[in-house]
């Protein structure tokens, strides 16, 4: 029969490529095996390099002639394999779109239903095997989907389950190639004796087949990129396909393929896929649903991680990713960056307590915004102090002080106050953070008036005159400030939470309120104290004691 095609159709065997080898070589040894194989593969492709080929009828009369008598080197999947690509073959040759879709769908069908003979890693990590040729036709036909069901089909062969089983990894395609009559038979344990499940080459050949899922992406998310598909597929034949195509074909063919790639169980797989795309297309990495992907972004972006259950309407679980970012512990984080985070878990916090049946209510959403203004006003702090150290001032923190107050974890409103406000002097602070705790402390907050002016004011009596009104109030000790009738629970104060900034101006304007003021007092006429009295308080309305302040300075002035 082979001698009759060669006649008739000038087909060249190529019978030297298994000239000296034993008829024992051939029955039990691979390499021979695989020479074989490779050469009647060979014989039935159109213009097969040594002649002109076969007439489509003939190849595949051939084909059917070669899985009957030689099955044990030509196997079903070689079969179905062949006739998957004359499939492909009249899909780029038709004119019709239609036409074209049915066949290449054709030739899928048909490569998928080969792959599951495609059990020899050898022969899928081969550049001129099946699976690399056949994507490489597929992504010509603009079918990446195809690629990632055929590839991920043939991945499947070489999983853990499919190494544990009794039969070696070529005995099964052997098997189930032969006919019925001589399964079972002892030819079929001569031409492919039981081995040992090689872990290795198993690896290896799942990780071309990932890397043809991911190539043949890259392609489609990064045009400009090169990979190498697979262990030497040829990557410039893929961009030859790829560089026709518009950016909307790219975008349509990308979600198609993305689409296919999740229905994949193997998890190695989806860690592969995730990775690709978050290196390449993280907006599509985002839009994705899959019971992998939440996990794979919470150990690399949680960032992103809050954008996916966001896209994805889960608000309640996006703010509480978003208040661990803000208020860990253990991570080095700039201040405005945990401000940042905080104030994100906000936003999702009143989206989830929108929701019903979502347990955000009140009381979450004022322990996030008491976190917010913890963070904001040791932002604040700190820039008052580095501003210091900037001008060349001595009196303040230490470096390490200063690098864990901008990166540390949130410091509760009452160390800011004791170890940071008044420690050292940001008597302007200290008021701010007394109001909006609305800390009812009289002589607290005379002190601090009367501490700022002391610095400020040149006394008619000189410093020490200064001294003698502060001396009479009672000694300042540290104070605990936390807010007043927030319903947060001692936890969460203590936990360094505290909420949201009430909008009383900036310390410019304060500061230049008190300077007006010292101007006026410095004259000592009561007349213009009031005045300088209601300038202040009409920049800081909501500050309590301001009457308990004037009546102590009057009595100084007097």
């Amino acid at each position: 029969r082979l001698e009759q095609a060669r006649m008739d159709y000038n087909i060249q065997v190529g019978w030297d490529r298994i000239t000296g080898m034993s008829l024992r070589d051939l029955v039990t040894c691979q390499h021979a095996q695989a020479a074989v194989h490779a050469l009647l593969n060979r014989m039935v492709q159109p213009g097969n390099g040594t002649g002109a080929g076969l007439p489509p009828d003939a190849a595949d009369a051939m084909s059917d002639f070669l899985r009957d008598e030689c099955w044990m080197y030509y196997q079903e999947g070689d079969r179905l394999f062949f006739r998957a690509g004359g499939a492909l073959m009249t899909a780029q040759k038709v004119n019709s779109r239609n036409a074209c879709a049915d066949e290449s769908e054709r030739g899928i069908s048909l490569l998928l239903a080969a792959a599951k003979y495609w059990r020899n890693p050898d022969e899928v990590i081969d550049p001129e095997g099946p699976l690399n040729q056949a994507c490489g036709t597929l992504l010509k036909l603009r079918r990446p989907d195809g690629i990632v069901d055929l590839c991920l089909r043939c991945a499947a062969n070489f999983s853990h389950e499919a190494g544990t089983g009794a039969l070696s990894p070529g005995l099964k395609s052997a098997a189930e190639g032969a006919p019925k009559s001589l399964k079972d038979d002892w030819a079929v344990e001569l031409v492919n004796p039981q081995g040992v499940f090689d872990e290795a080459k198993f690896q290896a050949a799942r990780q071309v087949c990932y890397d043809l899922i991911v190539g043949a992406l890259l392609e489609l998310t990064s045009p400009e990129a090169r990979l190498g598909l697979g262990a030497g597929a040829d990557s410039h034949q893929f961009m030859a396909s790829a560089n026709i195509w518009t950016q909307a074909d790219r975008e349509a063919m990308a979600d198609s393929a993305v689409g296919v790639a999740l229905t994949s169980a193997d998890v190695e797989f989806h860690t592969r896929l995730y990775a690709h795309l978050y290196q390449y297309d993280r907006e599509r990495l985002v839009r994705i649903r899959s019971d992998h992907i939440e996990t794979y972004l919470r150990g690399i972006d949680q960032e992103l991680l809050w954008r996916h259950l966001h896209i994805h309407h889960k608000y309640a679980e996006a703010a509480l990713v978003m208040e661990q970012l803000g208020t860990d512990v253990h991570s080095a984080r700039p201040l405005p960056k945990r401000i940042e985070c905080i104030t994100r878990a906000i936003a999702s916090a009143e989206v989830a307590a929108e929701q019903s049946g979502v347990g955000f209510g009140a009381q979450k959403l004022t322990q996030l915004s008491e976190t917010l203004q913890t963070a904001k006003m040791q932002h604040r702090v700190y820039e008052a102090l580095a501003e210091r150290r900037n001008a060349g001032e001595t009196f303040i923190p230490s470096e390490d002080q200063m690098q864990q107050l901008w990166e540390g974890e949130l410091v509760s409103y009452s160390d800011l106050y004791n170890e940071f406000g008044k420690k050292f002097q940001l008597w302007e602070y200290c008021l701010v953070m007394i109001e909006q705790c609305r800390l009812e402390d009289t002589y607290e907050i005379t002190r601090l008036w009367h501490s700022i002016i002391l610095r400020e004011l040149p006394w008619p009596g000189g410093k020490e005159g200064g001294n003698r009104w502060v001396s009479q109030l009672p000694p300042s000790t540290p104070i605990s400030v936390v807010f007043r009738g927030s319903g947060v629970s001692d936890r969460y104060r203590r936990a360094k939470t505290v909420g949201e900034f009430r909008e009383v101006g900036s310390e410019d304007a304060l500061v230049k309120a008190v300077e007006r003021g010292f101007v006026i007092v410095e004259q000592q006429t009561p007349s213009r104290l009031d005045d300088a009295i209601h300038f202040i308080s009409t920049k800081r309305r909501e500050w309590k004691a301001f009457e308990s302040y004037r009546g102590s300075c009057e009595a100084q002035f007097e």
